[in-house]
């Protein structure tokens, strides 16, 4: 088996208010939550 690799996207650092936001929406309405690393996705938000 061979794996190729298609692309590399670093780690993008998400805005700390949009990130609290949803943090404290999470708790407010007790939903476990959980910081990630985001890549390729949080590219085109971030």
């Amino acid at each position: 088996m061979e794996i190729e690799q298609a692309g590399k996207f670093d780690p993008v650092k998400f805005d700390e208010n949009c990130v609290s936001a949803v943090r404290n929406s999470a708790e407010k309405l007790g939903y476990s939550h959980r910081d990630i690393v985001s890549g390729q996705d949080m590219m085109h938000v971030g």
